[in-house]
């Protein structure tokens, strides 16, 4: 199947079925609940779905003008941030439509992205091997985080006051995220353990 379902676990049981359209470009590739388990987005090479997760319907249907290599979205479904391939940034919101660009990875694709609950902070981690923390107001840079490999994976600690970053060679960190102090590193043994997604606990 090209789309995606949407379960309850706790029941075992399938609630919806979604998907983008019925081409080999309408599968979808990228999904991220947000916090408070309200919305999903989902996306496919160009374009973008939020949908609510009580009624199962669909917000809208928005599409970009670059591959999307990313996404996350905030509580309420209020803000969508995209990463893309071709180096941009996009923060989105889906109240008001107001759309801004942000630049943060010398042109390189942004990998992944995450947003705080509100929707006011964003991390994106780029094949520049940086993870770029900024405010989603202006798109003022707040701290940087430096690998010395492309960003597989960025992610907010439910109290938006870490962040998890890891790299192609399994260089995994938590930070501070006021100050961007590295709190510590994970002994995963490089090479032997690469991430491909993390989540941290209440």
């Amino acid at each position: 199947s090209d789309g995606a379902s949407f379960w309850n676990l706790a029941t075992n049981s399938r609630l919806y079925d979604w998907s983008h359209d019925n081409t080999s470009e309408g599968q979808i590739s990228q999904i991220a609940f947000a916090p408070d388990n309200s919305h999903v987005v989902t996306a496919n090479a160009r374009t973008f779905i939020v949908w609510n997760t009580q009624s199962g319907r669909p917000l809208g249907y928005w599409s970009v003008d670059a591959n999307i290599s990313s996404v996350a979205i905030s509580n309420s479904g209020k803000f969508v941030l995209l990463g893309l391939k071709d180096g941009r940034a996009i923060h989105i919101n889906q109240r008001t439509g107001r759309r801004l660009e942000v630049v943060a990875h010398r042109n390189e694709r942004v990998a992944s992205v995450d947003l705080s609950n509100d929707g006011t902070i964003a991390i994106t981690g780029g094949n520049d091997g940086r993870a770029v923390v900024w405010e989603t107001t202006h798109g003022k840079q707040l701290n940087i985080m430096e690998h010395h490999e492309r960003i597989l994976v960025t992610k907010f600690d439910a109290a938006n006051e870490k962040v998890f970053t890891a790299d192609e060679r399994g260089n995994a960190s938590i930070w501070d995220l006021s100050s961007g102090e590295k709190l510590t590193v994970l002994d995963l043994g490089k090479r032997q353990h690469v991430v491909t997604a993390a989540r941290f606990s209440q």
